[in-house]
């Protein structure tokens, strides 16, 4: 992961959804975080309030990245006019999806689906983000 141009708040960030995303979020201690960022555990909380806080700006990313990622009513018609297979338009809608997302998205992804069941910010963001009720 490339972080050595970044300010520290950011590589604290960066750091934690390589973390989250390999040990879990109860496996990582800020501990783990600040030692990889390379910085003292007291300095951490300089730019994050709690483990926590770290989740949810990652999860506040997400959920932004997401949204910037869904194409427009008028790309979604252009595509649409390219295909008369359902199957094959869903396909490529998804690829064009996907390729828009950041780097950071696949990790944040792998947290998401790894926590959700065992963290409750987590499985709060998917139940209120993803399966929203429409009013």
């Amino acid at each position: 992961m490339m972080v050595e141009n970044k300010n520290t708040k950011e590589r604290i960030f960066e750091i934690a959804v390589e973390l989250f995303s390999q040990k879990g979020f109860h496996g990582t201690s800020i501990r783990d975080i600040a030692k990889q960022v390379g910085i003292k555990e007291s300095s951490l909380y300089n730019h994050f309030s709690s483990k926590s806080a770290i989740l949810d700006s990652i999860l506040q990313y997400h959920q932004k990245s997401f949204e910037e990622a869904l194409p427009s009513r008028e790309e979604m018609e252009a595509t649409a006019a390219n295909f008369t297979d359902p199957v094959k338009l869903w396909l490529q809608g998804t690829m064009d999806f996907v390729k828009r997302l950041p780097p950071l998205s696949e990790q944040i992804s792998y947290i998401l689906h790894n926590e959700m069941f065992l963290n409750i910010q987590c499985r709060d963001f998917v139940l209120n983000s993803m399966f929203h009720s429409q009013k």
